[in-house]
């Protein structure tokens, strides 16, 4: 019956199998157009500055000089950076010399355009090659021996290409597989439950004889069937494409596989095709309607999708304790197999992992059916504050990841200030107020949105210094436990600081605009909504709020710190009785901090341990202290 159903195998099978080689092949086909036509544009490079002529020729014979993509060198006195938006100019390179006798090359280009940023590129490479030139005549003419014509260091990969090409299709099969087993999974498990339930015959086929296990046992072997279909589906319409060449050379080349290695390929997808079609399947048995299956399924979408991330994780091997964590042990082990590694025992240990926590899961299942209130259950509850207070991890939760996988997409394709405005905006605005309209959060109450007394209000700046100087110290302790790399905080100063934004608009972008957005998701919405918990109070929702924000500043070594200027800003709320408090405390810091970066300007004490003396730690302590005990609330409370 189940494959009698046109909009399952329409949805789950074949237009998958059409789509996929459709895309992938456009995919493949719009790049190598982007990048064919990219490069035979010609580069136009301006080269300025005032070191000597010798450089300057130097210099411009290294990016003039031959190569894939033809670059056409201008000179000028003083170019007007102007030029680099309109893309009339690609690239603007400084050469200067200032008390150093070293001279400075800087290369000005624009990251959002694709033609400024491959001339960057190209620049970069023949200027590093300029610079090894150098060093090396400067070394042979210290006496230095120099091998030219042999090398003493060769590195020989003797993988052989289809191990390699298999090891980078394992790294990202699993990811592709649980997305295609939990969408034909979803297609047949939300309705089958949910869907009979709300139309009503669901109560129909338990007045029958058959018992509940049997019907909860059929449906998941329907969901899984479904999904496991789907997979192979997708599978073969991949193989086919790969062994014919029927949409050109779309993959670099080919996986060898035998019977050896299909059988630990197919003990990983089976437990994978339990496991998802046990996931959507309680979700579509816990749920009163088709409509909440729905919203439940983009938590389970994530969950079954992170484990398969695996793979991705340096060090990580299908070998090990990895194996007891369900898909995850199966996601390394795939790779192995298909670079030409079974192996069964490990493969095995994973299988028996994830069959585990699938079986855990139908279990579930079961008793969800078995049980009489969950298959008539009352009206779905009414949103309310409460409501919110109940659910306001899961709904962090789905935030946060959301939020995750855009910064790491958005990143390859756009600058900094975009994957800002977006996180801002998208990911963190419109579902808090989503969230504050749909359960009824009262403004003045929970939300704390009314004027302070002028007090808080002054004091929030000096405070925010204050604080600033104590979270340096903070940072400063965690680093010995948690060691930052400079080169982590060099990628977070740079992402910070890019140099091609006025003052303005950082102040803007990263002082003001947080301040607003993040004071009302963290300290508006989730803070409010979870002094509504039963036993809470005002400390455990400050402190709980602290620590999801700081868990929304994903890099490691800022995290705590973050949670601990959370924890001040959120004291400073509640004691104010108003939201416009922490506002201008998260303004301030962050204005401060970002003025702190620049030395001219005399304030890097504020961020740089070395230069805070000890004496500035308990002063910190006791203005932060004082100006909390000035904060007190209006006299009028709603």
């Amino acid at each position: 019956m189940l494959f009698r159903d046109r909009r399952t195998i329409l949805v789950s099978m074949v237009l998958p199998a059409i789509l996929m080689p459709i895309l992938i092949f456009g995919s493949n086909r719009v790049s190598e157009m982007s990048e064919q036509a990219i490069a035979s544009d010609s580069c136009v490079v301006i080269l300025t500055g005032n070191a000597p002529d010798s450089v300057m020729e130097s210099v411009g014979r290294a990016i003039s000089a031959p190569g894939a993509a033809p670059v056409s060198l201008v000179g000028m006195d003083s170019p007007d950076r102007g030029m680099l938006d309109s893309d009339t100019v690609q690239a603007i390179v400084s050469a200067r010399v200032h008390r150093k006798p070293v001279p400075e090359v800087v290369v000005h280009y624009r990251e959002d355009l694709d033609r400024s940023r491959l001339a960057a590129g190209l620049v970069l490479d023949r200027l590093y090659t300029l610079r090894d030139s150098v060093r090396l005549e400067i070394l042979a003419g210290r006496g230095a021996v120099l091998m030219h014509d042999s090398s003493f260091v060769e590195i020989r990969d003797i993988a052989s290409p289809e191990a390699l090409y298999g090891y980078e299709v394992g790294t990202m099969a699993m990811l592709f597989a649980m997305i295609f087993l939990l969408s034909g999974v979803s297609v047949a498990a939300l309705d089958s439950i949910a869907g009979e339930r709300e139309r009503g015959s669901l109560e129909t086929l338990l007045a029958s004889g058959i018992s509940r296990s049997a019907v909860a046992g059929s449906k998941l072997a329907a969901a899984c069937t479904v999904g496991l279909v789907s997979v192979l589906v997708q599978t073969g319409s991949f193989l086919i494409i790969e062994r014919t060449g029927l949409l050109g050379d779309v993959f670099p080349g080919r996986i060898t596989g035998s019977a050896v290695t299909y059988l630990p390929m197919l003990l990983q997808v089976l437990p994978s095709a339990l496991f998802a079609g046990s996931m959507v399947l309680y979700a579509s048995a816990s749920s009163a309607t088709f409509r909440q299956a729905q919203l439940k399924f983009l938590p389970l979408l994530v969950a079954g999708v992170v484990p398969t991330l695996a793979p991705l994780f340096p060090g990580l091997e299908g070998r090990g304790l990895i194996t007891a964590v369900p898909v995850a042990g199966l996601s390394l082990c795939l790779r192995d197999t298909l670079a030409g590694r079974p192996d069964l025992p490990w493969t095995l240990a994973a299988a028996g992992s994830t069959l585990a926590a699938s079986a855990l899961i139908s279990r579930a299942v079961v008793n969800a059916i078995s049980r009489e209130d969950i298959l008539s259950p009352a009206a779905d509850p009414v949103p309310c504050p409460a409501l919110l207070a109940r659910k306001a991890f899961l709904y962090s939760g789905i935030v946060w990841a959301v939020s995750v996988i855009s910064s790491i997409q958005l990143e390859r394709v756009a600058d900094g200030r975009t994957v800002l405005l977006v996180n801002q905006l998208l990911i963190l605005l419109l579902p808090a107020l989503y969230a504050a309209l749909r359960f009824g959060l009262p403004g003045t109450g929970a939300l704390r949105l009314r004027l302070p007394r002028p007090t808080p209000l002054l004091v929030a700046i000096p405070c925010a210094a204050a604080g600033l100087i104590l979270t340096t110290g903070l940072y400063e302790l965690v680093s010995t436990v948690l060691p930052t790399g400079g080169r982590a905080v060099q990628s977070f100063g740079d992402a910070m600081l890019p140099g091609s934004v006025s003052m303005t608009e950082l102040l803007l972008l990263y002082c003001i605009l947080p301040g607003i957005v993040e004071e009302f998701v963290f300290r508006g919405v989730l803070m409010g909504s979870l002094g509504l918990r039963k036993g809470w109070g005002p400390a455990g929702a400050i402190l709980a709020s602290a620590v999801v924000f700081g868990m929304f500043h994903f890099l490691y070594f800022r995290i705590i710190p973050t949670a601990f200027i959370g924890v001040m800003v959120g004291i400073a709320v509640v004691r104010s009785g108003s939201l416009l408090t922490g506002m201008i405390w998260h303004a301030s810091s962050n204005a401060l901090a970002l003025l702190a970066a620049h030395p001219s300007l005399g304030m890097d004490f504020l961020v740089n341990p070395a230069t805070v003396p000890a004496a500035a730690y308990p002063a910190a302590f006791a203005a932060v202290f004082l100006g909390l005990l000035l904060m007190k609330p209006p006299l009028r409370r709603d």
